[in-house]
This record gives C-alpha cells, sequence and structure tokens, in this order.
C-alpha cells in the first residue's frame, strides 16, 4: 500500500468517527443512534476523550474546571461510554495523575 493511500484512509477513517462521536453506548446518541458495538472503536476513543477533555478545559460558561473528572464521568459508564475503554482511559488518567 502507498503512503498516500494509507494516508487516505485514515482521513476516512478519522472523518467518519469524528461524524459519529455523539452515538452513545446506550444507543441515545446521534446521528445514527448506533447502539454498543454498532459505534465504531474509533468514535467511542474520541467520545471518552472529548468529554473528559470538555469537563477538564475551561470554558466560556463554566470557567473553573470539574475537579473531579473521572467520577463525573463514570456515572455515564453503560449509557454513554463503552465501560471496557473508559475502565482502561480512567486506569491510564489515573496513572498519569499519581506520577
Amino acid at each position: 500500500m502507498s503512503p498516500s493511500t494509507a494516508l487516505a484512509i485514515q482521513e476516512k477513517l478519522y472523518t467518519h468517527s469524528m461524524e459519529l462521536n455523539h452515538e452513545n453506548w446506550d444507543g441515545t446518541g446521534y446521528p445514527d443512534r448506533l447502539k454498543g458495538n454498532e459505534i465504531p472503536l474509533y468514535a467511542r476513543i474520541i467520545t471518552i476523550a472529548d468529554v473528559y477533555d470538555a469537563i477538564t478545559s475551561p470554558r466560556v460558561y463554566r470557567p473553573n474546571p470539574i475537579s473531579k473528572p473521572l467520577q463525573t464521568m463514570e456515572k455515564e459508564v453503560g449509557k454513554k461510554f463503552d465501560e471496557f475503554l473508559f475502565r482502561k482511559y480512567a486506569t491510564k488518567e489515573l496513572e498519569k495523575m499519581n506520577k
């Protein structure tokens, strides 16, 4: 496979994942109301990272980031987030915090 072909595939995968990062694990998201493993893996990963970034970064409407983001996010496991992926992400974040 040529580098340009690989890059084109990667860009398409990324774009598709970004289009689906508002899908929820329980099927209540949008645009396609996908549920569980119907949601592509990359989209599920991006969802977790996007929410973490959103609640740990200052926003115009909320200048102070949420102090316990993982505890806040844990409430959405099984609803918004894939439990397995969230646990992996949370473990890595906790490892970074404890260094």
